[in-house]
């Protein structure tokens, strides 16, 4: 049997806690986009200004730039869009300005990389997507090397190349999982001899803070942190499990076994509530409980649904239900609270990036095909269209105010919903 390919970017599944309710006490105002799936890694575009119809025909394009190989998201803060692309043997962070698409600094490294044999037609281009947090820039290129850098300027503040100094094992087809900034940490799934499976530094310096889950590769998935339970946690997948950490020490405090056909745990988890819910290819969605127990917490599953098998794409909540890419070119619509399926409907690429924006979904899938869709649990309803690029965009869909970044193989464009 011919093995296909699959992979994701995170590029960090590749994410922050998402609880519906403390949206209403947000400001209207457009926020950066500063990591992967936006302001608070859920897909929530935030104070984002869509037209009441949607445009007929193609949309109004503000400019378009050249990119060499790769797959990682713009993220935009303070009118900067930053994104990690490959040329040869380097990688490069890349620094561009927003409104113009002008190259601002351009900051290369070596970076040595041989392909799985099944990528060869993906190319070995860096799949996590940067983090941009208190004026510094975090990337992670496909073979694991961890650079910070100056946003302003581009000066390299610290890196490490994790293969040769803790002997990571990036997973399958290269590092994918993006960076997490939680506090004073920024936290990476690393694996390896002498790693662990997620690995936490310290922002500052870059000096090891913990290593968690010895003995399992990393997973393609990004992490997320939440607090559940009353403790601060780092929730993510590893090669083998869904695992919640102490945010503070990376001890494990609970682990849900979850194994994917060639270990492809690729999702990024959502928080509502207490439940922490999250998906894999040609598995069950499923939803845990973490709750306090004693001293500690304890992890119980609430629910799974049949209809939810997520490949890569991640899902997101608006008020009581999940809308995702249901794994099998469909959208589906869940309610969180119950696990039961509302609906599904539509006609998708194998992968979708999804953002909220108010009462509508963008999704835009590996075609270059942007759906809107509205968030209504009763049924599907598509209440928009656009053709954006020709070539595949397996990058998530970057929304800040009414304009919309796309990466594709070839390029980044920039358009405006609102012209």
């Amino acid at each position: 049997m011919r093995r296909r390919f699959r992979f994701t970017f995170s590029s960090v599944f590749p994410l922050c806690s998402l609880c519906f309710p403390l949206f209403n006490s947000v400001p209207a105002e457009a926020q950066d986009w500063p990591q992967w799936r936006g302001p608070k890694r859920d897909g929530w575009a935030i104070g984002a200004k869509l037209p009441a119809e949607w445009p007929k025909g193609e949309l109004s394009t503000v400019w378009r730039v050249p990119l060499s190989e790769g797959y990682s998201a713009p993220v935009l803060v303070s009118g900067k869009l930053y994104t990690l692309s490959r040329e040869g043997e380097r990688e490069f962070v890349i620094c561009l300005d927003a409104a113009t698409g002008k190259q601002l600094w351009k900051v290369g490294y070596a970076a040595p990389y041989k392909m799985n044999d099944a990528a060869t037609g993906h190319g070995p281009g860096p799949k996590s997507t940067t983090t941009v947090a208190g004026g510094r820039v975090y990337a992670f290129g496909i073979s694991s090397i961890l650079s910070c850098l100056d946003v302003s300027t581009g000066k390299l503040v610290w890196q490490h190349d994790l293969k040769i100094e803790y002997q990571a094992e990036p997973a399958e087809f290269g590092t994918a999982g993006s960076p997490l900034v939680d506090g004073e940490l920024v936290i990476v799934p690393v694996g390896g001899k002498q790693g662990g499976s997620v690995m936490a530094f310290a922002k500052k310096d870059g000096r090891l803070v913990w290593k968690a889950v010895p003995g399992e590769k990393p997973s393609f998935a990004s992490p997320i942190a939440a607090d559940l339970g009353g403790v601060r946690q780092i929730l993510t997948f590893t090669q083998n499990h869904f695992v919640g950490l102490d945010a503070r020490t990376g001890k494990l405090l609970w682990k849900y076994p979850f194994k994917t056909p060639y270990d492809q745990n690729t999702v990024t988890p959502v928080i509502v509530d207490d439940l922490v819910i999250a998906s894999g290819v040609g598995k069950f969605a499923f939803a845990l409980r973490v709750e306090k127990s004693g001293d500690g917490v304890k992890m119980s599953e609430a629910w799974t649904n049949r209809d939810m098998r997520v490949y890569m794409s991640s899902p997101v909540v608006v008020g009581d239900h999940l809308y995702s890419h249901a794994g099998d070119n469909r959208f589906v619509c869940v309610n969180w609270k119950t696990g039961k399926t509302a609906w599904t409907g539509g006609e998708f690429g194998d992968y979708c990036s999804v953002v909220v924006a108010g009462d509508r979904l963008l999704v835009l899938d590996t075609d270059g095909e942007l759906f809107v869709i509205k968030a209504d649990p009763t049924a599907y309803r598509e209440v928009g269209h656009s053709k954006l690029v020709d070539s595949p965009t397996w990058s998530h869909l970057t929304l800040v105010g009414s304009r919309i970044y796309v990466r594709d193989r070839q390029q980044l464009t920039c358009f405006d919903l609102l012209p």
